[in-house]
């Protein structure tokens, strides 16, 4: 497919846990399905520290899945990361009520 792959957001609050899982869950999900070349597929926190690791129980749990996030690191929310998202999934109802920046 030409043009500009969609955008799809995960956002939580420190991004170490919830949102990199349910970016690494997608990105395997589209990659298994031969869509990955469509998508790009991200995660941000509300509060997270840059740089940071994923937390090693989220890393061992989506391993026991089939699943690596071993290489992730948390990303601060930024306009930019909304400006350019195509869809924003919240992990909590707070996280989507929240309004950060």
């Amino acid at each position: 497919m030409k043009g500009k792959k969609k955008t799809i957001l995960f956002v939580c609050t420190g991004n170490i846990c919830r949102s990199p899982m349910a970016e690494g869950f997608l990105k395997e999900r589209l990659e298994r399905e031969g869509l990955l070349g469509i998508y790009e597929v991200r995660s941000a926190g509300l509060l997270a520290v840059e740089e940071a690791q994923a937390n090693s129980f989220a890393v061992q749990v989506m391993a026991e899945k089939g699943v690596d996030i071993s290489h992730h690191r948390s990303h601060n929310l930024t306009l930019d990361d909304v400006e350019k998202a195509d869809l924003i999934l919240a992990m909590t109802r707070a996280h989507a009520e929240a309004n950060p920046l």
